[in-house]
């Protein structure tokens, strides 16, 4: 009979920004932790938003709050040992990898139905005593107000407890006892609680004798007063005693278990083959030399290839268990390797079919370093059909200017990359000091052309996209384009060169040189080194994001970067455009066809209009506060 295994849902408040900061360092270990292990790190997940929670929350919050608001809430989940390692709950740091994958999936999707874009980021630790989900909710309320009092008081409280047990309910986690009068502790409180209790015993010999005796040994009774939970600790004792009497033997048994697994993975040796096939030694070679059905046989044993074999009646050679049945008996490849299965069991069999496989693949290798033909990473087109189709695609379908279309696809920051029946953009990325040199590509963003393929991906590594544009010789400052596609950067250096009116100072002969860059999914730890240099060589910068959360949050990120690394950064953000303009602007090609359709005295006309309408709301807001209609919401 398993044990019961029990849900853990506990919540934290986060009241300032340098909380949350602590809260990411833990999290994603930049800071001590002492209680994770190291080796285990890899084994860590994250789950939602980005590696930088502090960023993901700030996109969130209102820009007028209570000074002493709850600025978010951290959410420990988990269940208890019993569930993930359920014949040795008492196991520091051990789990059932698909159960945990299980629990994860369904967790996620409980968290997801409840908060929906209030959850900013979720990360799965495993490098810990038991694995575990933490999560941050931003508690907004409908009309964008932090909420938190509403959202996690103590009824709301019991019912997401029960809530989050009753999605757990199919894997067999139960929920504790509602009302219950055990204390809820704080999240790092728990989990640190967690770990002593299960941390690894190590016992001297007076411990094994206390414990030979009856008596609990002081090591126990530490780790007792740690959990704070009499009944766990009792297991550890009696785990304890168990473990100390069968160590040993647990030993013995992962030494057997290696040692079938390294035979089952070997291939079957030709010479336990041969006399299945009727061959005998040699009595004038007993080294390599055999004798049998198909004539006389030598192997390479001397040359050190035992595998090897040659057939001196039939002039034929080969190697390898399969083939050898092959040519001997005159059997195809499938009854060869079931003739194998047969003789010497399935394990074996498939073995010896995976050892041919993995000598081809060696052989291959080998052949074509040695032709001096290195693998190419990324198979990138130039040849002018599939350029052709790319640009169409560009030029018709997303309206960018065909002139840069061509100047873009005479550099190379634009190709084509042909799989199967479908031609894909292709826009190659770069990194570091390669950026804008598509030749020193690491990667590619490919995106489908072909209205049954609405395809979009990367290939390779994450990087980001990029060009530089001279802009006016006599300009005393350059410019950088921060967006999400190249089809969007590409919208907004199309909506300058129109002289639009709508992007201000970009649209300016102040402008030097602009640099267009797309961060394409790129890590945000690998593109703040980027807007870094871009800050220190005094480089205005514009964010072009979409109109979402993600883009938000990338927004707020650049922000920060930029304003930790000098305060005299200028970070403009042109996606307010699109949040002023509204009617379904998810990005800026979106706006760039706008301005095609629409003209620029309409969308500058709509545009003031929008202002003017925020600047109302703002007056009145003003307004009804200085007469103390309406305080601040927190």
């Amino acid at each position: 009979m398993q044990p019961d295994s029990y849900a853990i849902l506990r919540f934290g408040k986060l009241k300032s920004m340098s909380q949350i900061r602590a809260m990411g360092q833990h999290w994603f270990r930049t800071a001590p932790t002492d209680n994770a292990d190291p080796q285990r790190r890899t084994l860590n997940r994250l789950l939602a938003g980005s590696e930088d929670p502090t960023a993901d929350v700030q996109a969130l919050l209102p820009s007028k709050r209570r000074k002493d608001a709850v600025l978010a809430m951290e959410c420990f989940l988990g269940a208890s040992p019993e569930y993930f390692r359920p014949e040795d709950p008492a196991r520091y740091g051990k789990f059932d990898p698909a159960k945990a994958d299980q629990w994860i999936d369904r967790t996620m999707t409980w968290l997801r139905s409840q908060y929906g874009d209030r959850l900013v980021s979720a990360v799965f630790h495993a490098d810990e005593a038991t694995p575990h989900i933490q999560a941050v909710v931003v508690p907004l309320g409908a009309k964008g107000n932090l909420c938190a009092n509403t959202m996690f008081n103590p009824r709301s409280l019991q019912n997401l407890q029960t809530s989050y047990a009753k999605a757990l309910e199919p894997l067999g986690i139960k929920r504790g006892i509602a009302g219950s009068k055990a204390r809820h502790q704080e999240v790092d409180k728990h989990y640190t609680a967690v770990n002593a209790s299960q941390a690894d015993i190590e016992l001297t010999v007076m411990d094994r004798g206390a414990l030979a005796a009856g008596r609990t040994p002081q090591k126990i009774k530490d780790l007792q007063a740690k959990a704070g939970d009499h009944e766990n600790a009792q297991k550890q004792a009696l785990q304890a005693r168990e473990a100390a009497a069968t160590v040993s033997r647990s030993n013995d048994e992962a030494k057997a278990a290696l040692r079938a697994v390294q035979a089952r993975l070997r291939g079957i040796p030709i010479a336990e083959v041969l006399p299945r096939l009727g061959y005998e030694s040699d009595p004038d070679d007993k080294v390599e030399g055999w004798k049998g059905p198909a004539g006389r046989l030598t192997t390479g044993v001397r040359r050190g290839t035992p595998e090897k074999f040659y057939l001196h009646d039939m002039d034929v050679g080969g190697g390898g268990a399969i083939d050898l049945v092959m040519k001997v008996d005159n059997r195809d490849f499938k009854d060869a390797v079931a003739w194998l299965s047969a003789q010497f069991g399935e394990g074996p069999a498939i073995a010896t079919y995976a050892s041919v496989a993995e000598a081809a693949a060696t052989e291959a290798i080998a052949e074509h370093k040695q032709a001096g033909k290195p693998a190419t990473l990324i198979e990138l087109s130039r040849k002018p059909d599939q350029i052709a189709a790319v640009s169409h695609y560009l030029i018709n379908e997303r309206r960018i200017p065909a002139e840069l279309v061509k100047a873009l696809s005479d550099n190379g920051f634009i190709l084509a990359l042909q799989a199967g029946r479908f031609t894909n953009a292709a826009f190659p990325l770069t990194k570091g000091s390669f950026f804008g040199q598509p030749a020193n590509a690491v990667g590619v963003l490919l995106r489908g052309t072909q209205p049954d393929h609405p395809f979009h991906g990367v290939r390779g590594e994450k990087a980001l996209w990029g060009y530089t544009s001279p802009w006016a010789k006599e300009g005393k400052r350059d410019a950088v384009i921060f967006g999400e596609s190249p089809i969007d950067v590409m919208s907004v250096h199309s909506l300058i060169l129109q002289k639009s009116g709508l992007l201000g100072d970009l649209e300016g002969d102040k402008i030097r040189t602009l640099y267009c860059t797309a961060t394409a999914g790129s890590a945000r730890e690998s593109l703040r080194p980027f807007v870094q240099s871009h800050i220190e060589q005094k480089r205005a910068i514009f964010t072009a994001f979409d109109n979402d959360l993600a883009g938000r949050q990338m927004t707020a990120f650049v922000k920060e970067v930029a304003n930790n690394s000098s305060p005299d950064a200028t970070v403009i953000n042109l996606s307010d455009l699109l949040v002023l303009l509204s009617n379904n602007l998810k990005d800026f090609n979106n706006l760039w066809i706008k301005f095609l359709e629409e003209g620029a005295e309409k969308l500058k006309k709509r545009l003031a209009e929008a202002r003017e309408a925020r600047a109302e709301r703002q007056r009145q807001e003003l307004r009804e506060r200085s007469r103390g209609g309406v305080g601040g919401r927190g």
